[in-house]
């Protein structure tokens, strides 16, 4: 179950209110008043990001006079051990040459 977690969360004063019941050696209880304490409490770390890169399709084409190949990539990124939450994040991947020639067109999808 995914879960979006609003930023303001990770730095939000709470209030904790005490209560409590007092028995004395005689079993008489007394009510203590209650008590409200603010607390707040920072969230400090960095997330780590894991990226993996998978040869998804290689397909070599030659249509007439036309050449070329189809190349798929699957890239996965996901937060390790799910520590932080990560408001953004920024891919680069860098492109390979297939005989020593860059691609002519680049598609991106993302899901």
């Amino acid at each position: 179950m995914k879960k979006n977690v609003k930023a303001d969360n990770f730095s939000k004063v709470t209030d904790v209110i005490l209560t409590a019941n007092y028995i004395d050696i005689n079993g008489n209880t007394k009510s203590c008043n209650k008590k409200t304490i603010k607390t707040q409490v920072e969230w400090n770390g960095t997330a780590e990001i894991e990226n993996t890169t998978q040869l998804s399709k290689y397909i070599p084409y030659n249509v007439g006079e036309e050449y070329g190949v189809i190349f798929q990539s699957l890239i996965s990124n996901k937060v390790k051990d799910n520590s932080m939450p990560v408001k953004e994040q920024i891919t680069t991947v860098e492109v390979p040459l297939i005989n020593e020639a860059k691609p002519e067109e680049v598609k991106v999808t993302v899901k």
